[in-house]
């Protein structure tokens, strides 16, 4: 058994305050939640598509990072896998980049580092993110981004993709909305 997957978090280092993102959550439970989520609202709601998520990341920028190259310092722009990391001696000792410091150990607060240019938190490091894909009626893996707290920075790149089966819930994968904003076609049908 892999000891991280099964204590990411110890005693002292809380993973699920309301402040946190939630995390564990499988991909079909995070389309059921934008599907429960529009009904409600009366919104279109739902997972960013991988060219939607990519977009919003790198905000305008065409570098690894919304603020720069791989060798950036992150540690006032992401939650990734460096010095921090290693405080939490009840884990497994990760690979991470020994160059900056965070002050964060494991998955922490949103919104806690800056945004990019658009103002949107985290979207490198803290938690990797479910993306709608592919198609959404196949059974077969599905795409997160961004990378995650335990990610060192070439895994939490604008690019950078990894996969993971629907149904597995990952304990540093969570996932983000899109809400569409029907305004403006609603203004024009007027």
């Amino acid at each position: 058994m892999n000891f991280c997957t099964l204590r990411h978090s110890v005693r002292g280092f809380p993973a699920n305050r309301p402040s946190q993102p939630a995390i564990r959550v499988a991909w079909q439970e995070s389309v059921d939640f934008c599907v429960w989520l529009s009904k409600k609202t009366g919104f279109q709601v739902s997972l960013p598509t991988e060219a939607q998520w990519e977009w919003a990341c790198r905000a305008g920028a065409a570098t690894p990072f919304w603020f720069g190259s791989l060798d950036a310092d992150f540690s006032t722009r992401a939650n990734l896998a460096d010095q921090s990391i290693q405080s939490t001696k009840h884990l497994i000792k990760f690979p991470h980049s020994a160059a900056w410091n965070d002050g964060q150990s494991i998955v922490t607060d949103v919104g806690l580092f800056d945004a990019n240019l658009w103002g949107l938190h985290d979207m490198h490091g803290n938690v990797s993110e479910w993306t709608l894909s592919t198609d959404q009626k196949t059974s077969g893996s599905k795409i997160v981004r961004g990378g995650s707290w335990r990610d060192r920075p070439q895994y939490a790149t604008a690019s950078h993709r990894q996969s993971y089966p629907t149904w597995q819930r990952v304990f540093d994968v969570g996932f983000r909305v899109v809400v569409e904003d029907n305004s403006a076609a609603v203004a024009l049908n007027q």
